[in-house]
C-alpha cells in the first residue's frame, strides 16, 4: 500500500508537541530523539517549488545541462549532510537500519521527494531502489540529480561510508527511480570547508511570548484554507507548491552556487522568479499599506519571522521580532524582502546593512 502523505502530515502538524506551528514567524520541530538518539529541535520554512525550478533552468542556460546535474547532485548530499547532523547519536546496527531507512524515507516523502514511496534495500551487496512519481523539483525539469544526491548522503550516513547515486527514471514524472550502490564510481564527498560552513548556520528559535505581533501562524493559514495540501500531495498556496524545508536549505544552495562561481547567477534568478511571484500573491492588493500588511503575514504564516517595514525617504528598514537568520550568512529571506521593495515602489533597492535584527535598503 502506498505511504499516506497527506496523513503523515497532518499526525505532524496537529499531535502535540511535535510541530509547533502556531507561533507567527517561526515554525519549530521537536524530535524526540529516534532510535536511541538525543531529542533536538529544528527549525523550518516553506518556500515556492517554482523559484528553484527556475533557477535549475536558468543554471542549465548558463552551464550545461551536464554541468548542473553535477552542482545539483552537490547541493542534495550537501542538504543530507546538514540533515543528518542532527542524527549523529542515534544507535543504528544490523538488526535496526531498515526500519532507521524506511523511518526517513516516509519523511522524505511528506517533504515532496516522493522518489522514495517505494524501496527495496540489498544490504548485502549494498544496493538500494528507490521509486516513486512525481517528485518536486525534478517533476519540471526530468533531472533527478538533486534527489539523487540527497539519496547518497543519506546512504552514506547511514552505511558509514561514502556511496554514490544513480538514476532510472523511465517517464518523467510518472515513474521516478533512484539507484544507491557501491558499484557506483566516486562523484561528490564534501570538503572540510564546506562541512565547516554547514556546521557554522545555526537558527534562532526564540519564540517571543511577551509580545503578540498579531500576524498570521502556519495554523492560520491551514485552518482559512489559504495553504492546502492538493491532489498531488503536495502542500499548495495560491496553486503554487510549496516545500518545508530546514531553514538552513537555501544557504546550503547558496554557498554551492558561490563555490561553483555562480553567485550572480543564483541571485538574479531568484529575484526575477519572486518578484514575478510578488504580481499574484499581492494582486487583490490596493495600496501600498495593503500591500505591506499582505506580505507581512506570508512571511510569518511560512515561518520566515514577524517582520516590520520602516519606510523613510531614501531607505526602508526590515526589523524582526526575533532573529530569522545568523549574521553573514547567505539567506533566500534577503533577496524575497528586496525584490518585493522592487515591486512595491517600482524602483531598484539594494541591500546595504544586515544584522540578525535589521536588514536596510536604499533606494
Amino acid at each position: 500500500m502506498s505511504f499516506n502523505i497527506k496523513k503523515y502530515n497532518f499526525e505532524r502538524l496537529f499531535r502535540p508537541g511535535i510541530v509547533n506551528i502556531t507561533k507567527p514567524g517561526i515554525i519549530i520541530h521537536n524530535h524526540p530523539g529516534v532510535f536511541g538518539g538525543k531529542r533536538f529541535t529544528s527549525r523550518s520554512i516553506y518556500f515556492f517549488e517554482e523559484i528553484f525550478v527556475k533557477l535549475y533552468l536558468d543554471t542549465v542556460k548558463f552551464i550545461g545541462k551536464e554541468s548542473v546535474s553535477e552542482l545539483w547532485y552537490e547541493i542534495g548530499k550537501d542538504i543530507a549532510y546538514r540533515f543528518f547532523l542532527n542524527y549523529e547519536s542515534m544507535k543504528i546496527n544490523k538488526f535496526n537500519i531498515e526500519k532507521v531507512l524506511k523511518f526517513f524515507c516516509n519523511h522524505f516523502c511528506a517533504i515532496g521527494m516522493s522518489c522514495c514511496e517505494h524501496s527495496e534495500f540489498n544490504f548485502k551487496n549494498q544496493k538500494f531502489i528507490f521509486r516513486g512519481d512525481n517528485s518536486v523539483l525534478c517533476r519540471y525539469f526530468s533531472n533527478p540529480s538533486y534527489n539523487a544526491g540527497v539519496l547518497s548522503g543519506t546512504m552514506s550516513f547511514l552505511l558509514n561510508k561514502n556511496i554514490e547515486a544513480g538514476s532510472f527514471c523511465e517517464d518523467c514524472p510518472r515513474s521516478c527511480g533512484i539507484i544507491v550502490d557501491k558499484n557506483i564510481l566516486k562523484k561528490y564527498i564534501p570538503s572540510v570547508e564546506t562541512k565547516k560552513e554547514i556546521l557554522k548556520h545555526k537558527p534562532d528559535y526564540f519564540v517571543n511570548k511577551n509580545f503578540n505581533s498579531g500576524l498570521s501562524s502556519f495554523s492560520d493559514f491551514l485552518r482559512f484554507g489559504i495553504v492546502k495540501i492538493d491532489d498531488q500531495r503536495k502542500f499548495s498556496m495560491y496553486d503554487k507548491t510549496l516545500i518545508p524545508v530546514e531553514i538552513g536549505f537555501p544557504g546550503v544552495f547558496a554557498r554551492a552556487y558561490e563555490r561553483w562561481g555562480l553567485s550572480d547567477l543564483y541571485r538574479d534568478s531568484l529575484k526575477k522568479s519572486i518578484y514575478d511571484s510578488m504580481k499574484i500573491l499581492l494582486k487583490d492588493a490596493d495600496s501600498k499599506e495593503c500591500n505591506i500588511k499582505k506580505i507581512r503575514n506570508i512571511f510569518s504564516a511560512l515561518g520566515w519571522g514577524e517582520c516590520y517595514f520602516d519606510v523613510k525617504k531614501d531607505s526602508v528598514f526590515v526589523k524582526f521580532l526575533s532573529p530569522i537568520f545568523i549574521e553573514g550568512d547567505v539567506f533566500i529571506l534577503d533577496i524575497v524582502i528586496e525584490s518585493f521593495l522592487d515591486y512595491l515602489f517600482g524602483s531598484n533597492h539594494k541591500l546595504i546593512h544586515k544584522n540578525a535584527f535589521v536588514l536596510k535598503y536604499s533606494r
